[in-house]
């Protein structure tokens, strides 16, 4: 009903609507063409033994592993946290007391935090890297 009344108050509308729909019900065509033909293709490495899920290499449980540590940690309450940021202070204590003795005038620009988070950034950034290619690799 308001259809027809757009068509009789205002073919302009109208026709750009009727332009609209006509340019999405051809892209859903092409979509569905286009899924259509992903489905072909695995189907036919399926039936040829190509199962991708079920080879999983060590680095993939190794990524998980680091994965599911990191959210972990994350998600504990914060005196596990805390508790857990203590022992590792205690256990990495001897080394700092090593580093003391360093001559370490070299890490100065390193002293803001701006430049300690762009730091951690592209530390992030390489690791993010070296995931994404260990995954094109195999």
């Amino acid at each position: 009903a308001s259809v027809l009344s757009l068509k009789r108050t205002s073919a302009a509308q109208f026709a750009e609507l009727k332009g609209r729909l006509a340019e999405a019900i051809t892209t859903a065509q092409k979509t569905g063409s286009q899924l259509e033909r992903c489905v072909r293709y695995f189907d036919s490495h399926e039936q040829r033994g190509f199962r991708r899920e079920e080879t999983r290499s060590p680095a993939f449980w190794l990524e998980m592993l680091v994965l599911g540590l990191g959210l972990g940690f994350f998600l504990l309450p914060k005196s596990v946290r805390q508790s857990m940021q203590g022992l590792v202070a205690v256990v990495v204590e001897p080394f700092w007391a090593s580093v003391a003795y360093l001559d370490l005038g070299w890490m100065v620009p390193f002293e803001t935090a701006a430049m300690r988070v762009f730091a951690v950034n592209i530390f992030v950034i390489c690791l993010m890297i070296g995931v994404v290619y260990s995954g094109l690799k195999s």
